[in-house]
């Protein structure tokens, strides 16, 4: 637990040494997380949720959008994972 403790400590003090680093982590996390929250939304009301409609059982499924979603963003993120594994770490460009 105090490694924990260390870490967290030693975190703080980087992020208040780097304002900047912190505001662009900062921004991109909330932008990340709305942006998630978004998408939630509209796949949750789309595809999981009973329409509110008359007749709605009639009305065409759209149950292939949620695999392909998972495709896309599975591929989204192999292709940089993929390049990230490949780079040498020690390399500054």
């Amino acid at each position: 637990m105090t490694g924990i403790l260390q870490d967290m400590r030693y975190a703080m003090r980087q992020l208040r040494k780097s304002p900047g680093f912190t505001l662009v982590g900062v921004l991109t996390l909330s932008l990340g997380i709305g942006a998630t929250t978004a998408m939630f939304s509209v796949v949750d009301g789309a595809l999981f949720r009973s329409l509110r409609y008359p007749h709605a059982d009639q009305l065409a499924s759209i149950g292939v959008i949620a695999p392909m979603l998972l495709a896309v963003a599975l591929l989204a993120s192999y292709i940089p994972a993929r390049r990230a594994a490949k780079a040498d770490p020690i390399v500054y460009e």
